[in-house]
């Protein structure tokens, strides 16, 4: 709703504020708002486009310089909009900022940026959990985003690749160090043409010798 008068500063919010010379004939009021206490001042973010936390996917991830809070803010553009408190920060939120990945930071005026990690469930009881595991994406065939989970049994450096069916590297979806756990993430294959790839991931243990390598084949049909 680019280039729309949201009412600042005769209203904030649906609320009235300074109503001198507002004679504007079309104001926009917002989709949600929330009173002044606790809170007092919105930093605004962004709709989550990331692949890493897939449960935040189409949300708009803002926070609150006052409480500290970030939320999540869902709307469809049919149904109310639902407003979820995902965590109270450590200091008070100051910015947002997305990677080129499309993943979200969150800077504070103590001086440090944070990122949302990837979702990790606890308990998953059809797997062996002491045991490395690279589990068949899920849709497959898929058309265009698949998600993809992994087991890790104790901390180790991961790596997930895809690739194309010529074995070319087209990207990486998961790399770095890895806690103990269960983990999905989400690959969107909408920019790639329809065919077969594959997600090949590789973990080495950071206190032992173990290093695991398993490949699956996808399938993405347009």
């Amino acid at each position: 709703m680019n280039g729309k008068n949201y009412g600042w500063r005769c209203y904030e919010g649906t609320h009235s504020y300074n109503l001198a010379g507002c004679d504007y004939p079309e104001y926009v009021d917002p989709i949600y708002e929330y009173p002044h206490n606790p809170e007092c001042s919105i930093t605004g973010g962004y709709v989550y486009r990331g692949i890493n936390v897939p449960e935040l996917e189409g949300k708009y991830i803002y926070g609150d310089y006052c409480s500290s809070k970030i939320w999540a803010l869902s709307y469809d553009g049919v149904n109310p909009p639902t407003n979820e408190l995902l965590v109270t920060a450590a200091g008070p939120v100051t910015s947002f900022g997305v990677d080129q990945n499309d993943e979200i930071y969150v800077t504070s005026s103590n001086g440090k940026i944070y990122r949302f990690t990837p979702t990790v469930t606890s308990v998953k009881p059809d797997i062996n959990l002491n045991d490395y595991i690279l589990e068949q994406n899920y849709p497959n065939p898929f058309n265009p985003a698949t998600v993809i989970s992994y087991n890790i049994p104790e901390e180790s450096n991961v790596v997930i690749k895809i690739y194309n069916s010529l074995g070319k590297q087209i990207d990486t979806i998961a790399s770095g160090l890895k806690q103990k756990g269960f983990y999905q993430t989400k690959w969107n294959a909408g920019k790639f043409a329809s065919g077969i790839y594959y997600a090949k991931m590789t973990a080495e243990s950071t206190s032992s010798d173990k290093v695991y390598s398993r490949a699956i084949k996808m399938l993405y049909l347009k």
